[in-house]
């Protein structure tokens, strides 16, 4: 809880906080002078580094207010009179925490090769950072120009094609984006389970070229495939 826009002016649960005397900031913030009602501000930040699950976290703040102001100016700009009192109010405060993800997902690139058979796997890693204890499925689409729904992912060049796919982990069983084609948070190779919050699951995978095709015309041939994380 800060007393302004900046963390300069901290408010510490239990300890009083001054905001007109040595050092306070009632002016800067308009409640020292002029007429009419003043509004003291009171701002909430979150705390750096914090890590909680997904949810609807609330709290009631009781807060004791001591005050003790010039209420009237006389001849002179001498006090005609002054406020003093105290009261509590309650404060309700709500925030609500949704899951969330960081995904870093580096580029495969092939490389040259002369024929299709020539082509070396490429070895990868899918790095997920998830809101902690969420429990989620990663997903890859079949790109801009798949054979069919669900089947051989292609990168294309002047209207020219060439075949490809990427694979869970080391094996030959395809990364799509639809039911047990997704990979499950648990089934990561590093940080296995549910979101940590902090640090990332990294998911492996391999990518090849298809053999069986014939080799298309030389070029640089591209693809976009997007990752997306369910929850």
């Amino acid at each position: 809880i800060y007393a302004n826009n900046t963390t300069a002016f901290p408010i510490t649960r239990g300890t009083a906080f001054d905001f007109g005397g040595s050092g306070g900031i009632a002016a800067s913030l308009g409640l020292v002078f002029g007429p009419g009602t003043k509004i003291v501000p009171l701002y909430f930040a979150t705390t750096v580094g914090s890590n909680v699950a997904a949810g609807v976290y609330t709290e009631s703040l009781s807060i004791f207010w001591n005050w003790n102001y010039c209420s009237g100016i006389g001849i002179g700009g001498i006090c005609a009179g002054r406020e003093i009192n105290n009261g509590t109010t309650t404060l309700n405060v709500s925030m609500t925490v949704v899951n969330d993800c960081q995904i870093t997902t580096p580029a495969i690139a092939f490389g040259s090769a002369p024929v299709v058979s020539a082509f070396a796997t490429v070895n990868g890693q899918a790095s997920v950072a998830c809101t902690k204890g969420s429990a989620y499925t990663v997903g890859l689409s079949d790109g801009q120009n798949p054979v069919s729904v669900g089947g051989r992912r292609q990168m294309v060049s002047a209207g020219n094609f060439l075949a490809y796919d990427i694979f869970k982990s080391a094996s030959t069983t395809r990364w799509g984006s639809v039911g047990t084609a997704r990979r499950a948070s648990s089934t990561a190779e590093v940080n296995p389970g549910n979101g940590l919050g902090t640090g990332s699951q990294v998911f492996n995978y391999n990518a090849k070229v298809y053999t069986d095709q014939t080799t298309p015309p030389g070029g640089t041939y591209l693809d976009n495939v997007v990752l997306d994380v369910g929850f």
